[in-house]
Order: structure tokens, then sequence, then C-alpha cells
């Protein structure tokens, strides 16, 4: 499960946004069942008035906003006639269509991309990576924090070279649009031998230079000009999350 620190007033702030929305990340798959099954059912007006529930109740269940009990679990996988255990855990799934969430004017969800980037000597590429799911973010934060919400890929660090500001299997931000390099800043990177996590300096004489926050066992790695071909700014790291 991913834990989101709170080290900083942004993150903070994220924290405050999620709790004042009541979004609940960990029932988002559970709300997208519940909204498949009601759907394929005829819709919400029959299941509250069959379950003997308020429409804002059950608009809190769908909205991953709160969680029912088992018994009223077990009452709505009867009304909408599919299995208790594939509405309480999604196994064994029936033959209907599971709804895709949308960004909104308040919500963004952000692809979670299976895909390592290196903090060390890079993580070998291959097909493109597969997207793992997605993860809410106030639309409000992602503009603070200066991104672009439908640029904002979620990736995995891989390695210690960046600690202690990153660490290896943290998720981190990237706005993939944000490929100009601005002199200090982490970037994802994309060389011949995989994807990289950097600070990115760009030297007077046309050279850059690659830092690890981990000086002690990586040192900086300079590129002459003509081997800066070599690299592709995929993105501008601007949050991080920590796993526990």
């Amino acid at each position: 499960m991913l834990i989101f620190e709170t080290v900083s007033q942004l993150e903070s702030e994220l924290a405050v946004s999620n709790v004042r929305q009541g979004i609940r990340p960990e029932l988002m798959p559970f709300a997208r069942r519940l909204t498949a099954a009601i759907e394929a059912a005829g819709g919400s007006a029959r299941i509250v008035k069959d379950l003997g529930k308020s429409r804002a109740t059950l608009d809190r269940w769908m909205n991953a906003q709160g969680a029912p009990s088992l018994l009223d679990v077990a009452d709505v996988a009867k009304l909408c006639n599919v299995s208790l255990e594939w509405l309480a855990t999604g196994d064994k799934p029936p033959d209907i269509e599971t709804p895709t969430l949308r960004n909104s004017s308040d919500m963004v969800y952000v692809p979670i991309l299976d895909a390592g980037v290196a903090a060390g000597t890079g993580a070998v590429n291959g097909d493109p990576p597969d997207q793992l799911g997605t993860w809410p973010f106030a639309r409000r934060f992602l503009r603070h924090i200066g991104v672009v919400a439908d640029r904002a890929r979620i990736l995995f660090v891989s390695g210690d070279s960046m600690e202690p500001t990153l660490h290896d299997r943290d998720p981190v931000m990237v706005d993939i649009g944000h490929t100009d390099i601005q002199h200090g800043f982490i970037y994802v990177i994309s060389t011949t031998d995989g994807l990289i996590v950097k600070r990115v300096q760009r030297n007077i004489d046309g050279s850059i230079t690659l830092i690890s926050d981990n000086k002690e066992f990586y040192p900086s790695e300079r590129l002459s000009a003509p081997d800066t071909n070599t690299l592709k700014i995929v993105g501008r790291v601007h949050w991080h999350g920590r796993l526990v």
C-alpha cells in the first residue's frame, strides 16, 4: 500500500484536500465494482428503494467516500444478481464492464505505470510500461506544485543513489511536459541503459552533470555536449511518496 509522507506543507495540503473531498483511495476498487453492478442492474433508483438506504448513502459508497457493512454488501450483491465474493473482494468477476474512473473538475486520476526509474545505474527498458492503475490527486494540489494534470505520471524509484531525498521503491510524480532542464531539479532521464532519476545541471559549455544526492557512494557524472545526444529528458519530478 502506498502511504504518503506528510513531511512538507504541500503533502500536508494534499492530505487535507483529500479529507475535505471525503475520498478514501483504498475504497476505490470496491466503489468501481459497486457502480458497475448497480448500473448493470438498471440504476440506483431501484437499489435505493429495495435496500432501504438513502440515495446519499449509496452515493457515498459509489464515490469511495464510505464503506457499507458486510450485510449491506451482501444485500446489494443479491439485488444486483452478482456474487458477494466478487463485490466484496473482486475475485471471480461477472461478465459486466467496470467503469473507468474519469477526471473531474476537482479530482485527477494520475496513471501509475509499471516502470522503475533507477536511482543507480539504470533500469532496463523493454516494451512500453503497463498501467497498474490510477492514484487520485486534487486538481488544486497539482496546480499548486506546477504539474499539468494530463501530463502527470507515477513511476517508482529503484535503487539508493538519490537517498535521502528518494528511497528505493518510492513513487514519484513526473510531469512529462517539463523537459527543459532547470538547474538543480530532479528529472527522469531515458538513457541507452534505461531510465534513471537524477538532479541535472546544465553547464556553460553545453555539457550536463548528472548529480546523485547520495554523494558518498555515487559521484556526479559529467557528460560532454555530444554525449548528451544519447539522453532524453522524460520529465521533471515534482513530488514523491514513501512506501513503508
